[in-house]
């Protein structure tokens, strides 16, 4: 039988796991919808879609923070001040909407579309920035529930807004009879933009519900700059970690397409499985903060020890089930992979090195996200997302910059390997670092 431990943790990461995974699928989906207009649909939803996401996983990053603070007030029982942290961001969601607003009418601002897409992508620039503030609300707000350990709302708004978005995406970009021109590209932003309201709309209503108004306090609105500021100095660190770890990889991506389409197309798919996979890590991280700030609340610090191995025997678990398709199972694999990026059973040798790399990456990856959650359950997010960024640069950009100027950038064997080595070193040292005591800087009374 499960000890209550477990079964908290389950209850937490499984949700977070499933809402991640789905998010994952839809985008998919979106490409894969605009693909069936014209490949210069799919390229121009491409190329808007990962600047706007970009963005968002900035913004969202720093206001589902709230959960850290969430859950340690709510291990102190001050329930009463548990909803002024997420108020904050929601604030801060409000002056992003307002920043958002020069970029609707003059997107050539900022926008990163060729000449070629911009009369088919910029539309769908303009709409999905207007909007962005919705999703860095729903940060805040998720952040409240995971702080609270209730994911099932996030489940469910997820699901429903995912779906909800694939049917609007077929209705928006295809038409519809007489009633709803095709719009193409637009209309899967139009699509999108509605779904991420419906979904952030059942957030508010359990939000602003009569028993979280009356326990919580959450119809207290107040702006408290202290508390905003405490917000953005914790989350910030890793949202700029975030931002970077994609501006990197960008830039490793460019030049590996102007070495070689093979390489291109090999580091693609592996960038895409590891964001695929990485919906278990997220969730470690973000269950390990919760745990772990809830734990502090509540002065139990002696039973973080015993948490954090838990949520690491569970990353071995998950690493076990992600070896099924990359190891048992990986022709099914090579199928489906095939599907979306056409013939690759030419590069057969070097995708199977990569399904391997993938696991190892995957697996190391979780156990840096479980330490780095408690680092920031502790207030301490600046070293293990500046850890990150330089092992980053110095084991993977620098490495490919300098095959690329001496020319033998000419496999993903040497890229793949400093990928491990980041995760590998990053999980060391934040071990070492956590069984020195140096990850929390709360002091309990």
């Amino acid at each position: 039988m499960l000890s209550e431990t477990y079964k908290q943790i389950l209850k937490i990461t499984v949700p977070l796991i499933l809402s991640s995974l789905s998010t994952q699928i839809m985008q998919i989906i979106d490409r894969f919808l605009a693909a069936h207009i014209s490949t210069q649909s799919m390229n121009a939803l491409s190329i808007s879609g990962s600047y706007v996401s970009v963005i968002t996983i900035f913004l969202s990053t720093i206001t589902s923070i709230t959960s850290v603070f969430t859950a340690r007030l709510n291990g102190q029982a001050n329930f009463k001040q548990i909803s002024s942290y997420t108020w904050q961001m929601l604030h801060f969601s409000i002056l992003v909407f307002a920043a958002s607003i020069p970029f609707y009418f003059y997107p050539d601002i900022i926008c990163f579309l060729p000449e070629q897409y911009k009369n088919i992508g910029l539309g769908y620039q303009k709409i999905l920035t207007l909007f962005i503030f919705i999703p860095t609300a729903y940060g805040a707000l998720s952040g409240f529930f995971i702080g609270l350990g209730k994911t099932g709302i996030i489940t469910t708004s997820v699901i429903v807004s995912n779906l909800l978005n694939v049917i609007l995406d077929i209705v928006f970009m295809f038409g519809f009879k007489d009633i709803v021109p095709a719009q193409g590209v637009t209309g899967a932003a139009i699509a999108t933009v509605i779904a991420n309201c419906v979904g952030f709309s059942m957030l508010v209503y359990a939000f602003l519900s009569k028993y979280n108004r009356l326990k919580y306090n959450t119809s207290k609105t107040q702006f408290e700059f202290k508390r905003f500021i405490e917000c953005i100095k914790l989350g910030s660190p890793l949202a700029l970690d975030r931002i970077f770890n994609l501006g990197l990889w960008s830039a490793v991506f460019v030049l590996l397409g102007k070495t070689s389409n093979d390489l291109a197309t090999i580091e693609s798919i592996t960038v895409s499985l590891i964001i695929l996979f990485s919906c278990c890590s997220d969730a470690l991280n973000r269950g390990t903060a919760t745990v772990v700030s809830n734990l502090i609340g509540l002065k139990k610090l002696s039973e973080v020890k015993s948490s954090v191995n838990k949520f690491i025997h569970l990353n071995i678990v998950f690493g076990l089930i992600i070896s099924i398709p990359l190891f048992l199972y990986n022709k099914i694999l090579f199928l489906i992979l095939g599907k979306i990026n056409g013939n690759i059973l030419y590069l057969n040798s070097e995708l199977s090195f990569v399904f391997k790399a993938v696991l190892f990456i995957v697996f190391f990856d979780g156990i840096v996200k479980i330490f780095e959650g408690v680092f920031a359950a502790g207030g301490k997010t600046i070293f293990p997302a500046i850890l990150n960024s330089i092992l980053l640069f110095l084991l993977v950009g620098c490495q490919t910059f300098y095959m690329y100027t001496k020319g033998t950038l000419d496999s993903i064997y040497e890229i793949n390997y400093g990928s491990i080595a980041v995760s590998l070193i990053s999980a060391i040292i934040l071990s070492i670092r956590y069984y020195q005591k140096k990850w929390n800087r709360i002091i309990i009374d």
